[in-house]
C-alpha cells in the first residue's frame, strides 16, 4: 500500500468513528425529546459529528488534496 492509500483509510477511519460518535450522543436528545422536554440543543453535536463523520467517510478530498498535491 502506498502512503496515500494508508493515509485515506485513516481519514475513513476516523470518519467511522465520528458516525459512531454522532449516533451515540444523538441518543439521549431523542430519549428527551420522546419524553416531552425541548432539547433542541442537544442536537447541535451529533450534527457536527456526523457531518464531519459522512465527509471523512467520502474521503474527505480537500485534505487528501492538500496533504498530497497532485503532480503536474
Amino acid at each position: 500500500m502506498t502512503p496515500r492509500a494508508i493515509f485515506g483509510l485513516i481519514i475513513r477511519t476516523c470518519g467511522l468513528f465520528l458516525v459512531y460518535q454522532g449516533l451515540q450522543t444523538a441518543v439521549f436528545p431523542v430519549a428527551a425529546l420522546l419524553n416531552g422536554q425541548l432539547a433542541l440543543i442537544g442536537f447541535i453535536a451529533p450534527a457536527i459529528y456526523l457531518s464531519a463523520g459522512a465527509y471523512f467517510l467520502r474521503g474527505a478530498p480537500e485534505l487528501m488534496r492538500f496533504c498530497y498535491p497532485p503532480e503536474d
